[in-house]
C-alpha cells in the first residue's frame, strides 16, 4: 500500500506545491504530542486524552493514552522520522502491558491530569450508559512517514481482530504561513465476531427485521458503523470523524433511535422541540461560548414499519450535519474554547 499526501495552493488558475517545512527531527515529538494532546481531534477523531508518557506495567512510556468514545484505551505513539515495521511490536508491548487495567487503574492514570473519567466522556461523547472504560485497546502510530510494510501489517492484525492505525503528519510553510498534512491508515475495525454480532442485531425480533434491516442499511450508506452490540442497544458512529451519532434501541414493540445531534443554533432547537415523537434532553453543563443550550441528545419514538423510519430520514441527515458542524467548529462551545486555549 503506497500513499501521499500533498499540500498545493491555487493561485491565478495555476496550481502551485506548497513546498515541506521543517519540524527539525528533535522536536518533532514533542510538538506533536503536544498538538494532540491540546486538540486530540487532529487525530481525525475525537478522543479524551487521559495522561502523557504514563509508565507501563515494566516502566516502559507510552506518548499519550486516551479514550475513545466507546470507552476503548487508545495507545498513541509518536515517532519523529519515518516508522518502521519495529514500531508495530513496540505498541503491542504497550496494549499487552496495559490489558488488564481495569476502570480504576485508569481514574488513577487520569488522575494525575485531573480528569474524572466518566464526568469528561459525558461531557466529551454524552451518555455513559453501558459503557466500560479500557476493556479492549486501540493503538494508534503516528509519525511524518510510514514505511510501505506497516500498513500492510496494521491490515493483516485488523483482519484478525486487533484495532490499530497509522496517522502520519507533514509540516509545510508558505511565507509566514505554516500548515500540517495529515494522513490517514485506518484498516476495517470491525472483528468477524463483532461483525456476526452486529448481523444477528438487526435480524431480530422477527417483527422488527424488515424495519431494523432499514435502518441499517441507510445508516451504512450514509458512512457509519456500528459498535457491539449491548444488548437491546446498538450505537453508531461516523467513519469520517468516529463520534457517537446516535443509538438504535429496540423495545417490546417498536423501535426507539437516540440521535446525539449537538444542535445549538437556536432555529433548530425550536424546530425539534415542536416535533411529535420526538423527546428533547439539553445538556445539563455545557452551553456554548454565548450561555445559550445545547441539545445532547432527540429521542425518535414509535418506529414500528420501514415506512415510520422513512418520515425521520431528514432529522437524521440534519443531525449528522450539526454534529459534524460541532466538532469542526469547536470555538462554537464554552467547553471545547477552554481545552484549545488550555485557559
Amino acid at each position: 500500500m503506497k500513499y501521499e499526501v500533498k499540500l498545493m495552493k491555487v493561485v491565478d488558475d495555476r496550481v502551485e506545491d506548497v513546498p515541506k517545512g521543517s519540524l527539525d527531527k528533535e522536536h518533532y515529538e514533542e510538538h506533536v504530542e503536544s498538538w494532540i494532546e491540546q486538540k486530540p481531534e487532529i487525530l481525525g477523531e475525537e478522543l479524551i486524552i487521559i495522561d502523557r508518557q504514563p509508565r507501563t506495567t515494566e516502566g516502559k512510556k507510552p506518548d499519550l493514552l486516551g479514550l475513545d468514545s466507546e470507552g476503548n484505551l487508545v495507545i498513541i505513539e509518536v515517532k519523529n522520522e519515518k516508522a518502521e515495521r519495529d514500531v508495530i511490536g513496540q505498541v503491542l508491548d504497550y496494549a499487552s502491558q496495559l490489558a488488564d487495567n481495569t476502570e480504576e487503574d485508569l481514574e488513577r492514570i487520569a488522575s494525575t491530569r485531573r480528569v474524572a473519567l466518566r464526568e469528561a466522556f459525558r461531557k466529551a461523547f454524552g451518555d455513559d450508559k453501558g459503557i466500560s472504560f479500557g476493556t479492549k485497546q486501540r493503538m494508534i502510530v503516528v509519525a511524518p512517514e510510514l514505511d510501505a510494510s506497516v500498513p500492510r501489517i496494521m491490515d493483516f492484525l485488523a483482519r484478525h481482530g486487533l484495532d490499530i492505525e497509522g496517522v502520519t503528519f507533514g509540516f509545510h510553510k508558505d511565507g509566514s504561513d505554516e500548515y500540517l498534512t495529515r494522513g490517514l491508515i485506518r484498516p476495517e475495525r470491525i472483528s468477524v465476531l463483532v461483525s456476526e454480532s452486529i448481523v444477528a442485531y438487526f435480524k431480530s425480533p422477527p417483527h422488527l427485521a424488515s424495519t431494523l434491516g432499514k435502518i441499517r442499511e441507510f445508516l451504512e450508506n450514509e458512512n457509519c458503523y456500528f459498535g457491539k452490540p449491548r444488548g437491546n442497544d446498538i450505537s453508531f458512529f461516523s467513519e469520517a470523524h468516529r463520534h457517537r451519532v446516535g443509538t438504535v434501541i429496540k423495545q417490546k414493540r417498536a423501535i426507539l433511535l437516540g440521535l446525539h445531534p449537538n444542535y445549538w443554533k437556536e432555529e433548530e432547537i425550536d424546530r425539534v422541540r415542536n416535533m411529535p415523537l420526538y423527546k428533547v434532553v439539553p445538556y445539563k453543563d455545557r452551553k456554548t461560548a454565548s450561555g445559550g443550550e445545547i441539545i445532547d441528545w432527540v429521542n425518535i419514538r414509535n418506529i414500528r414499519k420501514p415506512e415510520d423510519f422513512q418520515n425521520h430520514i431528514e432529522e437524521i441527515k440534519k443531525a449528522m450535519v450539526s454534529l459534524d458542524e460541532y466538532y469542526s467548529h469547536p470555538e462554537i462551545s464554552a467547553d471545547w474554547k477552554r481545552i484549545a486555549t488550555g485557559s
